[in-house]
């Protein structure tokens, strides 16, 4: 049995704010960093600007200590975000302002809007230990086209379990499925040459269900798929068959590997890339990606097809028509090297999740590569600041015990691999693939 290790602790959740536009090409012009930020009770920020007038460029920031041009800054609800000279924003109680900067002749300003609410709290473990007895889900899947494995997984508000598992054997075949916790799962769809299915996330609309995932990867040596280059948002309907893509496709030029996640709370959309060891995040409005107009977009040289007998490999550019969100400026974004700063991605990328405003990225390895399985958890803000330490994933080291409960046979050596991580409900999920008793692979979600 796992020891039981958790401890509170206090997130400052807050919301990525949106780039603004420059000012009309006046004589003098005011433009701030951002158009909206957010903040909490008791929480003060900087306001940045950039000015244009006589003798001043707007390249370089505002010097808003020294104050050269001896702007006038107002709030238009100081009792709910007070604003000083310097323009530091302090919340003071729930609610919305609009912070206004103005040239003391009042040939030029801008402004910004600022909303403040209240702390808020979750709790996460302060070491991610495991008691098996309250917090274990099983969701051991029936074997479809040979032993498939599992990649990534959601949680439905119903209770219901999704994942995606790529079949071992046939890597062209990503099978969607949903079913209860330690039962096999009860339909599933497939999605061919959509790419390896490392991260994907389920929207509940209505009586309806649709599935982000990347989409159109290529064809790599070994045979195996990868590199998908769009985010496509399919409905779900069991029993189906798409290829390539399907639905809402969504694409940013020169991005390759992306994977998706969402927010359906908070009207979040996530998408994170991959290129020359640099791994990019991009933060957008989930209505406005959606209504960002359909254009046609060429995609990179793609390689398909030829697994069996039913297919006939193919090399070639093809143009689809998709949400082009390359020139949509994102509400937030930023870059982490491979490896960051703090060991972050020191180990393989096996999924993130978005929730109220902050971005939850998982990593780790098998024991298959390392002298024991080893995961990791850290949460970011929407500008890549830590905000909870990297934190190590203990209870997949216990092999005893992970053999005990018959999550992972005695012959497996404690083979656990990171595979997808949600935050639902204000409840981690982790989820793991394991090499059950007789070599089964068995997809397992730890929930804290």
């Amino acid at each position: 049995m796992f020891a039981a290790f958790v401890a509170a602790g206090v997130l400052l959740l807050f919301f990525a704010c949106a780039k603004a536009e420059p000012e009309p090409g006046t004589a003098n012009s005011i433009r701030f960093e951002y158009q909206s930020i957010a903040i909490c009770i008791d929480e003060t920020r900087q306001l940045n600007i950039r000015v244009c007038c006589d003798g001043m460029s707007a390249d370089e920031p505002y010097d808003t200590d020294g104050n050269p041009c001896g702007l006038v800054w107002k709030s238009s609800k100081p009792q709910i975000a007070g604003v000083d000279g310097r323009g530091r924003v302090t919340g003071y109680s729930s609610g919305t302002a609009t912070v206004s900067c103005a040239f003391p002749d009042g040939s030029a300003s801008s402004s910004i809007t600022v909303t403040v609410t209240e702390k808020q709290t979750l709790t996460l473990p302060e070491k991610l230990s495991q008691p098996l007895s309250t917090a274990l889900m099983f969701s051991r899947s029936v074997v479809l086209k040979c032993n498939s494995v599992m990649q990534c997984f959601d949680v439905g508000s119903d209770g219901m379990l999704w994942h995606i598992q790529l079949g071992a054997g046939a890597p062209e075949l990503l099978y969607v499925m949903r079913g209860k916790p330690n039962k096999s799962p009860e339909d599933y769809m497939i999605l061919r040459w959509f790419g390896h299915g490392t991260n994907f996330a389920v929207e509940e609309s209505g009586a309806d269900r649709y599935i982000w995932v990347g989409s159109n990867g290529t064809k790599l040596s070994d045979g195996t798929y990868s590199q998908n280059c769009t985010v496509s948002r399919v409905k779900y309907a069991p029993g189906e068959e798409l290829k390539l893509e399907g639905g809402d496709t969504f694409y940013i030029r020169n991005k390759k590997n992306v994977h998706p996640a969402i927010d359906m709370d908070n009207d979040m959309l996530c998408i994170t890339a991959v290129a020359s060891g640099v791994r990019d995040f991009y933060f957008y409005r989930l209505s406005a990606a959606l209504a960002t107009p359909l254009s046609r977009v060429t995609l990179s040289r793609q390689t398909y097809g030829g697994d069996d007998s039913s297919t006939t490999q193919k090399s070639e550019t093809r143009t689809i028509e998709a949400h082009d969100l390359t020139d949509v400026t994102p509400l937030g974004k930023f870059s982490t090297t491979i490896p960051g700063a703090d060991n972050l991605c020191k180990y393989a990328f096996q999924g993130f999740d978005i929730q109220d405003g902050n971005l939850y990225f998982f990593e780790g390895e098998a024991v298959n590569s390392q002298p024991k399985s080893v995961a990791y958890v850290t949460v970011l803000d929407m500008s890549g600041k830590v905000v909870w330490p990297r934190t190590r994933v203990e209870a997949i080291e216990e092999e005893s015990a992970l053999v005990a409960a018959g999550i992972c046979g005695s012959d497996a050596n404690g083979y656990m691999e990171a595979e997808g991580i949600k935050m639902k409900q204000g409840r981690l999920h982790l989820g793991f693939a394991s090499h059950g008793p007789g070599a089964k692979r068995w997809a397992n979600v730890f929930r804290y």
